[in-house]
């Protein structure tokens, strides 16, 4: 009888500890998941060319707008995170809403950030996209977002100037 009781209890304490060992690797899996489908980046939304040109005769900001436009000339700067695959339209997108920030998207393009809209500096003004502190050579909603990228939308007051 010993040796049956003995028996159940070293199967009990076996299976026990498999079961723990199992609920262990499950949630350390279920972890390493989450941090291999998400990646971190940077998020810069700026206007310094607006404040830069702000009186111009040519590219000078609307009257009505110069209250807009921040001091510092950073609308938002951020460390972030966002699921893997996701594209900068993505991210800036999310990033604006989740800080209730103004915005007008229209097929991929950001006509406006905090109310300041393409236009609003001149005929060839508007929000251009970056990456990695370089012009992007496809459009946001094309180009998906990499560890540690800094995605960069910059208000321009002539993109001509940029090619």
């Amino acid at each position: 009888m010993k040796k049956i009781l003995a028996f159940i209890m070293t199967s009990l304490i076996v299976v026990s500890m498999a079961a723990c060992s199992g609920k262990k690797d499950e949630a350390t899996d279920h972890g390493s998941d989450v941090s291999e489908n998400t990646l971190s980046y940077k998020l810069i939304i700026s206007c310094h060319e607006i404040l830069e040109n702000i009186n111009h005769e040519q590219y000078g900001l609307k009257e009505e707008k110069k209250d807009l436009v921040p001091a510092d000339g950073i609308v938002l700067e951020t460390d972030a995170i966002c699921s893997e695959g996701s594209t900068a339209f993505d991210v800036v997108i999310s990033e604006l809403k989740k800080e209730k920030i103004h915005f007008d998207a229209d097929d991929g393009y950001l006509n406006a950030i905090a109310n300041l809209y393409a236009g609003d500096c001149g005929e060839f003004s508007g929000w251009m996209f970056f990456i990695n502190g370089n012009l992007a050579e496809m459009g946001a909603s094309d180009t998906v977002v990499s560890e540690n990228d800094v995605v960069e939308f910059k208000y321009i007051v002539d993109y001509n100037t940029l090619f």
